[in-house]
């Protein structure tokens, strides 16, 4: 299972989040896409989706 192993959209390196306007909600929002697939990503997904492109994040430097 993706969530057992850590693999899900939310901790790959090809889901990038953006920061975005909503003209519905007249304020700024962070959405999530696929840099693969080209595709939003709502909530469900990247908390328990994961693809055979998943790559893990690259660790940030002076992070321990």
């Amino acid at each position: 299972m993706s969530v057992e192993n850590g693999k899900v959209c939310c901790n790959c390196r090809h889901c990038k989040r953006i920061r975005e306007y909503s003209q519905i909600d007249e304020r700024e929002v962070t959405v999530c896409h696929c840099e693969i697939d080209h595709c939003y990503l709502g909530c469900m997904e990247v908390m328990t989706y994961w693809c055979r492109h998943w790559a893990k994040e690259k660790a940030k430097e002076g992070a321990e």
